[in-house]
C-alpha cells in the first residue's frame, strides 16, 4: 500500500514510457567483446582511479578500484563521467561574440585571429605599460604548466594564476620556509589532526583516503572541526568549535599564546627565528583566551583545552579549509600555518613533509620546473587593475576558478577579449567573448598534479579512452596555436609531448616504482627497457611515485613567520581583530554575517539521464539562503520566502529555509554550481567565503 502510495512508482513508470518512444535519443553501444581499461578521473582534484568496463571500444561502466589512493572510492560524479561527452549543451564548435551581441558559432579560423592579433600586440610591447596576458586555470608542477610557462616569459607582462584547491594552505607553509621544495601532509599516520574548516568528508585531498580515516567508526586519528556550520564534517568529527564567521585568524593566534604562555611547547626548539622578541611573538602575545574568547564565541577553558590537546596527543597536524568552503586570504592562513610550525610538524611523520620537486627528483618536463619568468605574475592580486587586455580561462571540468567579481576588476574596460576553453557552456563561458570546445572525460591525455595528502611524489596520467571529436583544444595547445599564427612560435612542443618528455626524464633517473591500477603490484623504474614502454603503462592508469624514505631526518627550517612580505604580521594582526575586516562595516548597516557553501549538483549535469530525473522530478539542488528560526523570527522571515540578500559586493534574490543547525545571526548560502557570478561573496582579497549583509523581503 506504502509504495503505490508513494509517486516514485508512478513517475519511473511515466518516464519508462517516455523513453521508450525516444530511444534514438539513447546512445546505444555496440554488441561484442566485453573489455577493461583503467584510467584517473580529472572532475575534481582526487583524481580517483577507475576500471573502465568497454563493449569493443565504447566504455558503459566506471568503477572504483581498491588498490588504488583512492580505497575503491568513486562519486557520483565519476561514475557517470563516461556520459559527459553525450551531453546535449555539449560545446562543439568555436563561438564567437561580436560587439554587444549574443556567443554564435563560428570556425576556428575567426577565433584564432581574435586571439592571435592580441598574442602579436602584447609580445611587441616596445615601452613600459600595464597590458597583460592573463591565464586562468595553472596546474603547478605539470608537464604542461611548465611549458606554458617558458611560452609566457615571453611577453613583457604576463600572468599565470592557479585555481583555487586543497593545497592552498600548504602553499603557504612552503612560503615560509626557506628553499624551493614542494610540501604534503601526511594525514594518515597523524593522531590528531586540528581542522580549520577543511571539508575532509565533503570533498578535500583524496576523497577515499579521507573518508576511509574520518568516516570509519572504528578511526584512530581524533579530529577538531573549526567551523561556524554544521556541515558533514562537523557532524563526524570528534570535537565541533562553533566559532563566529571570519574568527579563524584569532583562534589560531589564541591556540598559539595558550601553547607558548603555559609552556607546552619550546618555540626556539621548533624554529630558531623564534626568539621572545620576534615579531610573530609579540603578535601572539596580543590574543589572550580571554580576548580570543569575546571574538570567536568560545570559552576560554575551550580554547585552552584545545591548546593542551594538539600539543600532548601529537602528532596533531593543523590544515585549513579548501575551495569547497571558500579560500581564507594568506593573513588567515599564515596565522593557522604558525601553529604547524610551534608544534613542530616540518619534517615529521604526521606532519608536513617536503617531498621532492620535479627538479629535484631529476623528473622536470621539457623545460626548467615551474619557475616564472620575469614578466610572469602568479596571484591574481598582483595584476594591475584595467590592464588585461587579453584573459585566457581554463574552464574544462576539474578547476575550481576564482569568482568573475574578483577577476572582472582586472579587464580593460574598452580591450580585454576573454577567451574560455570549455567542454559545457558554463557561466565562466556566458562571460566570454571566444569559447573554444575543450576535450572531456576519456578525449584527451591529461596529467594530473599530486594531492596535498601524497607525501610521494607521484604523476598520473588519464588515459584517452575513445578518439576525441576534431577541432578541440586543451589550454596548452590551444595557446600554442594562436602562438603560430601570431607569428610567436614555430614548433612549440604539444601537451601530450609534453607529458612524454617528462615521463622519458623519469625513465632516464631509473627512480620510483609504477604501481599497477589492476592489482597494485609495483614494478620498478629500471625494469621497463624504455621510455615508450613507461609511456604505454602510465597513459594504462598505472601510477608512477617517487615514496619518500622510511627514516626521516629532521631538518633546522630557517623562515620567518611573518612571511617574506614585512606587512604580513599588521595584516594577521587585522585578520584577527576585525574578523577578516566584518568589523570595518557598521553592524546596523550589515547587522548579519553571510557564509557560503558549495553545493554536490554538478554530477546531474554531467550525465543526461542524471539531468532529466533530476530536474524534472525536482530532484536538483538550488540556491538557497538558510538561516536559524530565532534570526528568521527577528527578520520577519518565513520558510519558503523569497528575500534578497545584500553584502557590500552584490545582492541575490533567494528562497529562505531554516534551520537549527546555522548559528544565529548568520546566513547560509548554499550555492549548487559554486560559481559567485553575482559577485556577492567576493570582498576585496577576492576571497568568498564570509561577508557582512543584510536581507529584505523581496
Amino acid at each position: 500500500m506504502g509504495t503505490m502510495l508513494s509517486p516514485l512508482p508512478w513517475k519511473l513508470l511515466d518516464d519508462v514510457s517516455i523513453w521508450t518512444q525516444n530511444w534514438s535519443w539513447i546512445p546505444k553501444p555496440p554488441k561484442g567483446a566485453v573489455s577493461f581499461k583503467y584510467t584517473n578521473c580529472t572532475l575534481c582534484g582526487s583524481g580517483c582511479a577507475a576500471q573502465v568496463r568497454c563493449i569493443e571500444a565504447e566504455p558503459v561502466s566506471l568503477a572504483g578500484i581498491r588498490s588504488d589512493i583512492g580505497l575503491g572510492f568513486l562519486c557520483p560524479l565519476g561514475l557517470v563521467a563516461h556520459h559527459l561527452r553525450y551531453h546535449p549543451d555539449r560545446v562543439t564548435q568555436p563561438l564567437v561574440r561580436a560587439k554587444g551581441d549574443e556567443l554564435k558559432p563560428s570556425s576556428l579560423d575567426d577565433a584564432t585571429r581574435v586571439v592571435s592579433g592580441k598574442l602579436q600586440r602584447l609580445a611587441q610591447q616596445t615601452q613600459p605599460s600595464d597590458s597583460y596576458l592573463a591565464i586562468l586555470g595553472n596546474r603547478p608542477g605539470t608537464a604542461g604548466s611548465d611549458a606554458l610557462l617558458a611560452l609566457l616569459a615571453r611577453f613583457p607582462h604576463a600572468a599565470y594564476v592557479g585555481c583555487p584547491n586543497d593545497g592552498d594552505g600548504v602553499s603557504v607553509l612552503g612560503s615560509m620556509v626557506e628553499g624551493d621544495q614542494d610540501w604534503a601532509l601526511d594525514i594518515a599516520n597523524s593522531k590528531m589532526v586540528l581542522s580549520f574548516g577543511a571539508p575532509l568528508l565533503e570533498g578535500w585531498g583524496t576523497s577515499g583516503r579521507m573518508l576511509a580515516q574520518f568516516a570509519s567508526s572504528d578511526r584512530k586519528t581524533r579530529l577538531i572541526h573549526v567551523e561556524p556550520n554544521c556541515s558533514l564534517t562537523a557532524r563526524a568529527a570528534d570535537v565541533w568549535l562553533s566559532i563566529q564567521p571570519g574568527s579563524e585568524a584569532a583562534l589560531a593566534l589564541g591556540l598559539a599564546n595558550v601553547l607558548i604562555e603555559a609552556k607546552l611547547v619550546d618555540p626556539s626548539a621548533t624554529c630558531p627565528d623564534l626568539e621572545v622578541d620576534s615579531p610573530y611573538r609579540k603578535l601572539v602575545a596580543e590574543f589572550s583566551a580571554e580576548r580570543v574568547a569575546g571574538l570567536t564565541g568560545l570559552k576560554p577553558e575551550v580554547i585552552t583545552q584545545t591548546a593542551r590537546a594538539i600539543a600532548q596527543e601529537g602528532p596533531a597536524l593543523v590544515i585549513s579549509r579548501g575551495y569547497v568552503s571558500g579560500p581564507v586570504s594568506r593573513a588567515e592562513e599564515l596565522a593557522i600555518q604558525g601553529l604547524n610550525f610551534l608544534l613542530g610538524n616540518l619534517d615529521r611523520p604526521g606532519g608536513a613533509l617536503a617531498r621532492p620537486s620535479p627538479s629535484q627528483s631529476q623528473v622536470a618536463g621539457p623545460t626548467p620546473a615551474s619557475q616564472p619568468g620575469p614578466g610572469v605574475v602568479r596571484a591574481l592580486a598582483a595584476i594591475p587593475d584595467g590592464s588585461v587586455e587579453l584573459l585566457i580561462v581554463d574552464a574544462s571540468s576539474g578547476n575550481d576558478l576564482p569568482p568573475w567579481a574578483a577577476v572582472q576588476p582586472k579587464l580593460s574596460p574598452d580591450q580585454a577579449v576573454v577567451v574560455v576553453l570549455a567542454g559545457l557552456p558554463t557561466a565562466w563561458a556566458q562571460r566570454a567573448d571566444v569559447v573554444v570546445p575543450s576535450p572531456v572525460f576519456g578525449e584527451a591525455i591529461e596529467e594530473l598534479p599530486g594531492n596535498v595528502d601524497d607525501t610521494a611524489n607521484s604523476l598520473r596520467l588519464s588515459a584517452r579512452l575513445v578518439d576525441p571529436r576534431p577541432g578541440l583544444f586543451n589550454l596548452l595547445d590551444f595557446v600554442n596555436h594562436t602562438a603560430v599564427a601570431a607569428g610567436l612560435a614555430t614548433s612549440p612542443v604539444s601537451y601530450e609531448d609534453a607529458a612524454k618528455q617528462k615521463v622519458a626524464a623519469i625513465h632516464q633517473a631509473g627512480i620510483g616504482n609504477v604501481v599497477s591500477p589492476a592489482d597494485g603490484q609495483a614494478k620498478a623504474v629500471t625494469d621497463y627497457s624504455s621510455s615508450d614502454e613507461l609511456w604505454t603503462a602510465l597513459a594504462g592508469g598505472a601510477r608512477w611515485e617517487n615514496a619518500a624514505p622510511e627514516a626521516i631526518k629532521p631538518a633546522t627550517r630557517r623562515f620567518s613567520l611573518a612571511g617574506p612580505d614585512s606587512g604580513d604580521v599588521e595584516r594577521m594582526r587585522k585578520a584577527a581583530a576585525q574578523r577578516g575586516g566584518l568589523a570595518d562595516v557598521a553592524p546596523s548597516e550589515y547587522p548579519l554575517t553571510v557564509v557560503s557553501a558549495e553545493g554536490w549538483a554538478y554530477d546531474s549535469k554531467v550525465s543526461p539521464l542524471l539531468a532529466k530525473i533530476t530536474w524534472e522530478s525536482g530532484l536538483h539542488a538550488e540556491r538557497t539562503c538558510m538561516i536559524n528560526p530565532a534570526t528568521a523570527a527577528k527578520q520577519g522571515v518565513l520558510a519558503g520566502t523569497t528575500v534578497t540578500v545584500q553584502t557590500p559586493s552584490g545582492s541575490l534574490d533567494v528562497p529562505v529555509t531554516l534551520s537549527e543547525e546555522i548559528m544565529p545571526g548568520v546566513l547560509l548560502l548554499e550555492d549548487p554550481t559554486g560559481e559567485d557570478q553575482s559577485g556577492l561573496m567576493t570582498g576585496t582579497d577576492a576571497t568568498c567565503r564570509v561577508m557582512p549583509g543584510r536581507l529584505e523581503v523581496a
